[in-house]
């Protein structure tokens, strides 16, 4: 066997452990300086994946364990993640139900019985639901339960009956005459109201309206005056709004935000896959911790001297001021201390 070669049928976590052993390093000692607790360190060697966060973090975790021994952290990255790929694959195919056998269908007996009692409902619905079609004993009997009309509605007792030919053509032109001088009465009544409110109306919008000139004139004369800005400051104003309306409309659509309202935050980090980040002020103190989703954004408040530490450094955009800036590493790069600054951002992105 030897040393630092992948030997045939060696697990990825057993090639490790190999190695940090023939080196007589305890996990603690490999732990420390990547930033990683020595369970995970020795969940990776059992290929205990359960026992870490996830995936992509496991891959990270390998690629920083590999290169603190030594060896070329991508090649051995990628090797554990095409090991463990192929074992998740050969899981599935192990979980593949088998198909239904032609002997769990149900057998001619049970479908020739449930056809049989089909045909009796038929039959029963047949014979006594529908037997007192064209029976007039049946006929008979409904008649006779419908009530009688009450005396006082019957046409025999009526006395009142319509009036005679002639008659209905008197009242018709009486109706007609009457009716026609009370619309012209009608008409001449409103629109001598109508005139007369127009009048009103008209008088009182044009009282209104030069009130109404007449107060603003005022107000105006007696608004103070802005004095004038130096062309400076004028400047560092419009500076200002500028970068407030670019945090405002940051061109990113997110499912859930976190963090400092837009106009109160310079930094926005935008994930595209599970990211965990730590966000610290100057003190030490935690201001934000947590594994941010594909699709969640997170806004750092606008304070000087922040750090942040993530487990995914290429999990997520960073924009600055509503622009977008350059990565801060890779996907799984596990980066500690970031400095958290607009400006130097910025800078460090080629943009002023």
């Amino acid at each position: 066997m030897t040393t630092g070669e992948h030997n045939t049928g060696e697990t990825t976590g057993a090639y490790l452990r190999r190695i940090r052993e023939e080196k007589n390093l305890t996990l603690k000692q490999v732990a420390e300086p990547i930033n990683l607790r020595a369970g995970q360190l020795e969940a990776i060697e059992k290929g205990d994946l359960s026992a870490l966060p996830g995936t992509v973090y496991a891959i990270g975790f390998v690629r920083s364990y590999a290169a603190q021994l030594g060896l070329n952290g991508e090649e051995v990255a990628q090797r554990f993640k095409a090991e463990h790929a192929a074992a998740a694959q050969q899981q599935t195919e192990l979980n593949i139900s088998p198909p239904m056998q032609g002997t769990q269908l149900p057998s001619r007996g049970v479908l020739g019985g449930a056809a049989a009692i089909f045909v009796l409902v038929l039959l029963f619905w047949a014979v006594f639901l529908r037997s007192d079609n064209g029976d007039p004993a049946v006929e008979t009997a409904k008649l006779a339960s419908v009530p009688e009309v009450p005396p006082h509605l019957r046409v025999a007792d009526i006395t009142h009956l319509p009036p005679a030919e002639g008659e209905i053509d008197m009242l018709l032109h009486e109706l007609s005459v009457n009716g026609d001088m009370t619309d012209e009465q009608t008409d001449e009544e409103e629109t001598a109201q109508t005139e007369e409110v127009t009048v009103t109306e008209t008088t009182a919008q044009t009282a209104a309206q030069a009130a109404a000139q007449t107060a603003a004139q005022a107000e105006e004369a007696a608004r103070p005056r802005p004095a004038p800005v130096p062309p400076a400051a004028e400047e560092r104003h419009r500076q200002t709004t500028v970068q407030e309306q670019r945090r405002a409309t940051a061109p990113v659509t997110a499912t859930e935000e976190f963090g400092a309202p837009a106009r109160q935050s310079r930094i926005t980090l935008h994930a595209t896959d599970s990211s965990w980040i730590h966000v610290r002020s100057a003190e030490g103190e935690t201001l934000f911790q947590q594994v941010l989703r594909p699709g969640q954004l997170y806004r750092a408040p606008d304070q000087p001297n922040m750090r942040l530490d993530t487990a995914n450094a290429g999990g997520f955009d960073v924009y600055v001021d509503g622009e977008k800036a350059a990565p801060f590493g890779r996907a799984g790069d596990i980066i500690r201390g970031i400095t958290l600054d607009a400006d130097e951002i910025k800078r460090r992105s080629g943009r002023r």
